[in-house]
C-alpha cells in the first residue's frame, strides 16, 4: 500500500501533468474519512483526492491507489460489526485505556467496526508486525499478556525509582516493564528496547530497596508512539 502510493508520486514528480483520472477514489459512497493520513508520506485523503482530479496520478496510479486506500478514505461502519479489538464480541476490555497523543482502545475498537468480514486482520497489521499484542495492552478479559519480554535477569528485580534512559519517552522503570509485557516474542521486545541500556538503567538486586519483582499491568502510562505510526483504517 505504502509502496505504491511512494512510487506513485516519485512518478509525478518525474513526469507531465496528464488528464485526470478516470478512476475515483472512493466512487460508490464519496469520501468517508478525509482527515485520514494514507501512505507512508501519510497523504490526507482529502488531498488524495484532489491528486485524482488535477493530473498528478496516471490512470494506472489512480487503479491501484484506489483500491488500496478504500479502507483508509472511504470505511462504511458495519452492522452488525465483525471485527473486535480482543477478537471475540463477547469480550470486556478497557475502552479508556489510551496511547500518549493517540487513541483510546475505545476509539481502536471503533475503527475494527468498519472493517468487513474477512478483512479484520488489516486491524491488527500494524501491531503485528511490531510484535505488540494489542489485546492484552487494552487489557481484553480474553487474553493474557505475553510476559516473554526479560529485561532483568532472574535475579534481578524492576527499580521502583529509575527513570527509562530515552530522549523521546518519559517512562519509569516500571511502565517500562508493563509495556514490555505486551511483545508476543523476546525477540520482537529486543527490536523495540534496548536491553542493555535499560538493564543498566533499571534492573537492581533482589530484594534491593527500591525494587520490585512485578507490577501492575494498569501502571503502564504511556505507549511508544511509533507503534501507532500509520496506524489509520477508519
Amino acid at each position: 500500500m505504502n509502496f505504491f502510493l511512494s512510487l506513485a508520486l516519485t512518478f509525478a514528480a518525474l513526469s507531465p501533468a496528464t488528464a485526470q483520472c478516470t478512476t475515483q477514489l472512493c466512487p460508490s459512497r464519496g469520501i468517508t474519512n478525509p482527515t485520514a493520513e494514507y501512505g507512508d508520506d501519510d497523504v490526507l485523503c482529502s488531498v488524495l483526492a484532489t491528486q485524482f482530479t488535477d493530473g498528478t496520478l496516471t490512470e494506472a496510479e489512480c487503479q491501484v491507489i484506489a483500491n488500496d486506500a478504500i479502507i483508509d478514505c472511504c470505511p462504511v461502519k458495519q452492522s452488525p460489526q465483525n471485527c473486535f479489538i480482543c477478537e471475540d464480541a463477547s469480550a470486556t476490555f478497557n475502552a479508556a485505556k489510551a496511547f500518549p497523543d493517540g487513541p483510546t482502545c475505545g476509539t481502536i475498537d471503533d475503527q475494527f467496526s468498519y472493517l468487513p468480514a474477512g478483512s479484520c486482520a488489516v486491524g491488527f497489521a500494524g501491531f503485528v508486525a511490531n510484535g505488540f499484542n494489542i489485546s492484552s495492552y487494552c487489557e481484553c478479559s480474553n487474553v493474557v499478556a505475553p510476559n516473554v519480554c526479560k529485561v532483568c535477569d532472574d535475579d534481578q528485580d524492576i527499580s521502583t525509582t529509575a527513570n527509562i534512559p530515552s530522549d523521546e519517552i518519559d517512562f519509569t522503570c516500571v511502565e517500562g516493564a508493563a509495556y514490555a509485557s505486551h511483545f508476543n516474542t523476546q525477540a520482537a521486545c529486543a527490536v523495540e528496547v534496548d536491553i542493555a541500556e535499560t538493564k543498566a538503567a533499571c534492573c537492581v538486586d533482589k530484594g534491593a530497596s527500591g525494587s520490585t519483582s512485578s507490577f501492575s499491568m494498569n501502571s503502564f502510562a504511556g505507549a511508544l508512539m511509533l507503534l501507532l505510526a500509520g496506524v489509520s483504517f477508519a
